[in-house]
């Protein structure tokens, strides 16, 4: 999975709090192995635009422009 690293995704599901838009788009920076980390293996980091939204634990926005999904929740642009 490492190989997505620098790939644009559109989140399709696991979207945050508050954020209806199907366009919500980023940048993939991290990939997690399952083994060590289980749940939440793709950090994304999103465009300029959404850079008022950021992960936390609860799903609810934070500052930033961090999101943790898992790879079923994105798609390649």
């Amino acid at each position: 999975m490492s190989e997505l690293i620098g790939d644009r995704v559109r989140l399709i599901v696991d979207l945050p709090r508050g954020i209806s838009s199907a366009n919500v788009t980023g940048k993939i920076v991290v990939v997690q192995s399952e083994n060590k980390h289980p749940g939440k293996l793709i950090g994304v980091e999103l465009d300029e635009k959404f850079k008022g939204i950021g992960h936390q634990c609860d799903g609810a926005a934070a500052p930033g422009r961090g999101w943790w999904t898992r790879p079923e929740n994105i798609e390649v642009v």
